[in-house]
């Protein structure tokens, strides 16, 4: 059966692949320019924000870290006890907690995870990285649902 498809294809055959034109070419340079352009812009925004993040937890008066729901300390983002991150980061949350201090701190935080508000505050005594202890209030929020953070937020002050 005749299809004017079949003739025009025929007449006119597709380039073989891999032979563009030149104007083909210029056109596939320009969006990439245009593309790689975009992704300069992108990437100024994220050092900006980057440093406006750092500056404002520089200035934070409040410590602030990510937990696990079995209490293992994640992530150090912002200290108030004197750690850094690689000082407490893998280690059991509790051993932080004063004793006298660890079950209603623990009773608090079984409440957060069975909370369908998903927030909750304790105070209790911190160890400070002198081997001092001081008093903290801490709000605590469950957000291990959230993809990008799968932890508790704990945020804490003096």
């Amino acid at each position: 059966m005749f299809n004017i498809n079949n003739l025009q294809s025929l007449l006119h055959p597709p380039d073989p692949p891999g032979k563009q034109t030149v104007e083909q070419l210029r056109d596939r340079i320009s969006e990439l320019e245009l593309e790689n352009s975009s992704l300069r812009r992108l990437e100024e925004t994220i050092r900006k924000n980057s440093r406006l993040f750092e500056a404002l937890l520089e200035k934070c008066q409040e410590g602030i870290g990510l937990i696990t729901p079995d209490l293992m300390v994640l992530r150090l983002i912002h200290s108030l006890a004197g750690y850094e991150e690689v000082d407490v980061s893998g280690q059991p949350f509790l051993s932080l907690i004063h004793p006298d201090d660890a079950s209603c701190f623990q009773e608090a935080f079984s409440t957060l995870l069975s909370a369908p508000a998903k927030g909750g505050t304790c105070e209790f005594r911190f160890k400070k990285k002198d081997g001092n202890w001081t008093w903290v209030e801490c709000q605590m929020t469950d957000m291990s649902d959230d993809p990008d953070v799968q932890a508790i937020l704990m945020n804490s002050e003096k």
